[in-house]
């Protein structure tokens, strides 16, 4: 019985795998030479001869895909007499028609057209263009026919060489008609990695992307023993942004050393974020987005998708003001709350600040790499900076906080 066409999930994870091959391309490496080491990394026991002639196969399926989509549509015709109109004033080497007739024998003139549509542009652009389409869907092709045949070509009997690979995937249903070159903001929606159920470290950006999908994002956690004014420590915003799926949602899990679980994953909808507290490229703590007492006392993000911070302390209605503010608390008997606003320590009401204390917060956020955590309770403040140094009364609660969480 005869095969059926590629998966969605099958496409897009050959395109993500085919990615990081067409990327040595732009540092310079040959489509050909990439091609062949497609194949000879998937089967290193087969010749050099048979590496390269699947190569040139791959190669050949695009072109022919390609002219046989388009040798009779007008697009051409027009391209080509809009082209000629230019030509003189712009190369002038050789006569027109055979500058044509070569392009058309790289099949480079149809990946243009597959690339870009019938939009004008100079030869120079056509042929970088359209060779960058031709060798990108033919790493694609590449990529597919080796998953296919170390599987033994599971389902599609009728499958013989590479060019039956290359009419199999741009059949595919609900994908695209052509594999052309995905940009990387989209690559980062549709990425289906080999590595991605694995524990990443978190990057050094001060804000990451997390695309909405079904598999979670794993982290790994800090268990390294905390030292005070030797630390690294540095607020991170993750963002989740929607990533094809409107109903999907962005699950963050975090790992021990030993691949253990240490709490209840973070769930995030499109457009949403949260706050973390990371240092080497290891979560130190999420910074909660709400503190609650009772219906009275309480401060909270409560639309996740924007930084507005408010509630009620002893009954009276506060609201926050700055644009990111990443922790806060505050103390149900004075009334007094404390905050962090873009990395400087914020306070109002005694015991907390007066205006002389608020400068020395600022300088002392500053000058300690910004504040990354604060405390209030009892009539005391604490604040915790980046460098793992405290003020107040309460720093050190903060820092045996950030203690006990590494060693669990």
């Amino acid at each position: 019985m005869k095969g059926m066409y590629f998966t969605k999930e099958q496409c897009l994870h050959y395109i993500a795998m085919a990615q990081k091959s067409f990327d040595e391309m732009e540092n310079g490496k040959t489509a050909l030479d990439i091609l062949k080491g497609i194949y000879r990394e998937n089967f290193p026991l087969e010749s050099d001869r048979i590496a390269e002639m699947t190569a040139f196969g791959a190669i050949d399926a695009i072109r022919e895909l390609d002219y046989k989509g388009y040798k009779n549509t007008c697009e051409v015709y027009w391209l080509t007499e809009e082209l000629r109109k230019d030509y003189n004033e712009e190369e002038g080497e050789s006569t027109f028609d055979a500058m044509i007739a070569e392009l058309k024998t790289w099949g480079v003139l149809y990946a243009y057209i597959n690339q870009r549509g019938i939009e004008k542009d100079s030869l120079k652009n056509i042929v970088e263009i359209g060779k960058r389409g031709l060798y990108y869907r033919a790493i694609v092709v590449m990529v597919a026919y080796c998953n296919q045949k170390k599987e033994g070509f599971p389902d599609t009997v009728y499958i013989l060489d590479v060019k039956d690979v290359a009419k199999k995937f741009f059949n595919a249903r609900g994908l695209y008609d052509k594999a052309n070159y995905i940009p990387q903001e989209i690559m980062n929606i549709l990425r289906v990695k080999e590595d991605e159920y694995e524990i990443k470290e978190i990057p050094s950006e001060g804000e990451i992307i997390l695309y909405t999908r079904s598999e979670p994002y794993r982290f790994a956690l800090c268990t390294k023993e905390f030292t005070r004014g030797r630390e690294n420590l540095r607020t991170v915003k993750i963002k989740a942004k929607c990533g094809g799926d409107k109903f999907a949602v962005s699950i963050i899990e975090v790992y021990d050393d030993y691949g253990r679980l240490c709490e209840e994953p973070k769930v995030l909808r499109a457009d949403e974020y949260l706050y973390c507290i990371a240092t080497e490229g290891r979560l130190v703590k999420f910074l909660p987005a709400g503190v609650v007492i009772d219906a009275d006392n309480y401060l909270a993000r409560q639309d996740l998708t924007k930084g507005e911070v408010c509630g009620r302390i002893k009954g009276r209605e506060v609201r926050l003001y700055g644009e990111d503010i990443s922790c806060f608390d505050f103390d149900k008997d004075t009334g007094g709350y404390i905050y962090i606003n873009e990395g400087v320590a914020v306070g109002f009401n005694q015991p907390y600040t007066t205006n002389s204390d608020a400068m020395h917060w600022r300088n002392e956020s500053l000058y300690n790499g910004g504040a990354v955590e604060v405390k209030a309770d009892g009539g005391k403040f604490g604040i915790l900076y980046s460098n793992g140094y405290g003020h107040g009364a309460l720093d050190k609660e903060l820092s045996e906080c950030l203690r006990v969480q590494t060693e669990q």
